[in-house]
């Protein structure tokens, strides 16, 4: 009976070692199970999570290319207007470090570049509102442009025509000042001093000539020296003209005129008297000749005679 009872008595040790053993297996196993499901929970939270903060990043690199591409239209227009480019030039500098920052981001880092994309917006905002008002005055300096120009096209009118008004007035004082012939009187002298006043003469009676010009007084004409030309154009053209007796030439219009002889006197407004005589060489042809005394500038008097063909030897 004692053999029983310590046999029933092992058996019963070892049962509840068995049970012991069994039991921890089964805490091992829950708790493995346990870890597994952990896990997995985790890494598909871990999976959520960067699929969230790669749709975060792509949001914040649209937000970021969206603010460029306002910066750039701003800076044109304010370059345009002359507006500040400092501070458009300073955000365009962050927007580049900020994409370069978010491609490694975490999600607080991106939390972050949203509240800081949040404060460039608002300036962006701020620069709109500045380039609005630059647009408002320099329409309103092209109107002031545009309305002095108006004024300054008519100023310019005024003045062009006082221009043109004092031309008018200048050229009717040169004018009034112009020296006139009141008489031309052509004579010939023959070789023994004899005149004749013709209007037709023969060569016997042309040893010289004789033309006598009486200057008209003019109360506004310029006082002081001045020289007259006087000049015989030939019947077939043509001035005489002799170096050797004081012949020469002079400036008219802008072109070289020769002149047959000239005299230099003092004038001063009052009528003047002239004395030219010309002694030629040669005998006169026959025909008709022109007699023209000018001044500096202008003609101021012409008068004709005649050489008749008898009596030319």
């Amino acid at each position: 009976m004692g053999e029983d009872i310590r046999h029933t008595s092992g058996k019963t040790r070892k049962d509840k070692s068995l049970r012991r053993v069994l039991l921890s297996v089964s805490l091992i196993a829950l708790v493995l199970s346990v870890k597994v499901v952990v896990d997995y929970f985790q890494k598909v939270e871990y999976r959520e999570q960067a699929a969230i903060s790669q749709r975060e990043r792509l949001v914040a690199f649209a937000a970021i290319d969206s603010l460029e591409g306002v910066l750039k239209v701003q800076f044109r227009e304010l370059n345009t207007l002359g507006g500040e480019l400092g501070e458009l030039k300073e955000l365009r500098d962050k927007l580049i470090q900020e994409k370069k920052l978010l491609r490694q981001s975490t999600g607080a880092v991106i939390e972050d570049l949203q509240r800081r994309v949040a404060g460039y917006s608002e300036l962006l905002i701020i620069k709109d509102k500045e380039i609005v008002q630059l647009k408002k005055s320099n329409e309103i300096l092209l109107e002031q442009n545009t309305e002095l120009k108006i004024k300054g096209g008519a100023l310019a009118d005024s003045i062009g025509k006082l221009k043109r008004q004092r031309r008018v007035l200048s050229n009717k004082v040169a004018l009034a000042g112009q020296l006139k012939t009141a008489n031309i009187e052509i004579m010939g002298l023959s070789s023994r001093g004899k005149r004749y006043r013709k209007k037709t003469f023969s060569n016997r009676h042309l040893k010289k000539i004789l033309i006598q010009v009486e200057v008209e007084d003019n109360p506004v004409a310029t006082v002081g020296k001045k020289d007259f030309f006087l000049r015989i154009l030939k019947p077939r053209g043509g001035v005489i003209f002799d170096v050797n007796r004081g012949s020469g030439s002079f400036t008219f219009q802008g072109r070289e005129l020769f002149y047959t002889t000239k005299k230099s006197a003092l004038y001063k407004r009052k009528a003047l008297n002239l004395d030219f005589i010309y002694e030629k060489i040669s005998q006169y042809e026959a025909g008709n000749y022109t007699v023209e005394i000018y001044t500096t500038g202008y003609l101021m008097g012409s008068k004709t005679f005649v050489v008749k063909k008898r009596g030319l030897f």
